[in-house]
């Protein structure tokens, strides 16, 4: 089956949602295995999957799944 292309502004939150998993799990096993994680990733795991999710809910909030962008004059 095809799968249908997501809009831009959903593909980019899964992607943020995607990477701060990553960086997660990754802290996770290096405190597992050294005993020590580093800094960036208790704070950029969190970050990440923030922004993602607050992403995907402002695509829910739109019908047609499009952010408007705010036009700073």
């Amino acid at each position: 089956m095809a799968r249908a292309k997501l809009p831009p502004e959903k593909a980019e939150a899964n992607t943020l949602i995607t990477g701060g998993l990553g960086i997660g799990a990754f802290g996770a096993a290096s405190a597992a295995l050294l005993g020590a994680v580093c800094p960036v990733c208790v704070v950029a795991a969190p970050a990440l999957v923030g922004v993602g999710l607050y992403k995907r809910y402002r695509c829910r909030e739109q019908p047609d799944g499009v952010i408007e962008k705010e036009v700073q004059l």
